[in-house]
C-alpha cells in the first residue's frame, strides 16, 4: 500500500491552524492565547494589552452583523500591521483582542503600539456610504509583575478594560 504522505502532513497542518486560528480574522484564537499565556513561567518577562472594540453593539443592532464583523475584521488587520510578526496577537472573542509583547518592553514602547491601534481603529469606516468611528478600550498587564499565572493576569487587565470603559 502506497500512502500520499505530501497528502498527510497538508491535511495535519490544517488541522492544526483551523485549531489555533480564528475563522473570521485569522489571527490566533483563544484556544491558543490560553495555551499561550499557561506557559508564563517559560517566559523572563512578557506584557499583554488586552482590548475591546467599543460601540460595536450599535453598529450589530443598527446596521446589521455583517458590517460589525467587517469591523472586527478591520480591527484584526490594524493590530497584525502593528505587532508586524514580532508579537503575538489574538481575538479573544466578540470585539475583544489580545497582544502579547515578549520581553521587558519599555513603558514608552507599550503606550506606543496601543497609540498606533487606537488611531488605526479609531479611524472612520465606511458602512453602505455612512460613516462610522470606533473606540476602544484596554487594559496592561505584565508577568511577574501584575501576576504569577495566566488567571490573575486575565484578571488584572479585565479589571483594567472594565475600568477604562467606566471611565
Amino acid at each position: 500500500m502506497i500512502t500520499d504522505i505530501n497528502s498527510s502532513t497538508e491535511d495535519l497542518s490544517k488541522a492544526i491552524y483551523e485549531a489555533t486560528h480564528d475563522a473570521m480574522t485569522q489571527v490566533f484564537n483563544k484556544r491558543h492565547y490560553n495555551n499561550t499565556v499557561s506557559t508564563f513561567q517559560n517566559f523572563s518577562a512578557i506584557c499583554i494589552i488586552f482590548f475591546d472594540v467599543n460601540n460595536l453593539k450599535l453598529m450589530n443592532d443598527t446596521l446589521g452583523h455583517e458590517h460589525g464583523d467587517y469591523v472586527i475584521k478591520q480591527a484584526a488587520e490594524y493590530i497584525k500591521r502593528v505587532t508586524e510578526d514580532k508579537h503575538l496577537c489574538f481575538r479573544i472573542g466578540g470585539d475583544e483582542f489580545g497582544i502579547i509583547l515578549n520581553g521587558s518592553l519599555p513603558e514608552a514602547s507599550i503606550i506606543n503600539y496601543i497609540e498606533k491601534i487606537r488611531n488605526l481603529i479609531s479611524e472612520p469606516v465606511n458602512v453602505n456610504g455612512a460613516l462610522f468611528r470606533t473606540t476602544m478600550s484596554y487594559g496592561i498587564a505584565s508577568y511577574p509583575q501584575d501576576g504569577r499565572n495566566s488567571v490573575e493576569i486575565f484578571r488584572c487587565t479585565d479589571i483594567a478594560v472594565f475600568n477604562a470603559k467606566a471611565n
